[in-house]
């Protein structure tokens, strides 16, 4: 689908916190969230010059595992539009002779990108959604808006049963940083 990108933008009446913006994002899937933290060099740039994005849906993704690259210069010749993802540091066998045997932890795969249906650009009480003309209208869109301002997160945000652990212990990783360190003041 090429970009047709509409834009709605809306003055709050008062900012959103994080806590329900993450919780009402959880519908979506996939969902990101970029913040800011009131970084005042990214207020500067350009690019950066937001307090929250949240990119949510999909209208189309970019399947793992194919050439990167090139997959995603072909999607963003075929969307015109966002294009939001990650690269893992394991990328880097697609593109050299190597092979990497880290742990993974987290069993997420090496890429994984993603246009949204929908992006919602917090700037203190200022939002705008850019959306899809096509696929949503201005009534669907200040729906969405009333429900994010409408909404009430289930309870504290928590770590939902996940058992979460360090698999080194506090003085090994300290070890480990000053050796980094002494390697680097080496030149290595």
């Amino acid at each position: 689908m090429k970009n047709s990108r509409a834009t709605l933008t809306r003055t709050l009446e008062y900012e959103i916190n994080l806590e329900k913006i993450l919780s009402w994002s959880s519908q979506f899937d996939p969902f990101v969230i970029f913040n800011s933290n009131n970084n005042e060099q990214l207020q500067k740039d350009k690019y950066g010059s937001f307090d929250l994005i949240i990119a949510a849906g999909s209208i189309n993704t970019l399947k793992p595992g194919e050439d990167l690259f090139s997959s995603l210069k072909d999607l963003h010749s075929e969307v015109s539009d966002w294009l939001i993802g990650y690269i893992s540091y394991d990328i880097k066998n697609q593109i050299e002779n190597l092979n990497s045997s880290n742990h993974d932890g987290i069993k997420a795969d090496d890429d994984f990108f993603f246009c949204p249906r929908y992006v919602f650009e917090f700037k203190g009480k200022e939002l705008k959604v850019h959306y899809h003309s096509e696929l949503d209208d201005e009534k669907g869109i200040y729906k969405l808006i009333e429900d994010l301002i409408k909404h009430k997160p289930a309870g504290k945000l928590s770590n939902q049963g996940l058992n979460i652990k360090s698999r080194v212990g506090k003085e090994e990783y300290i070890d480990k940083v000053n050796r980094i360190k002494k390697n680097i003041h080496r030149g290595d």
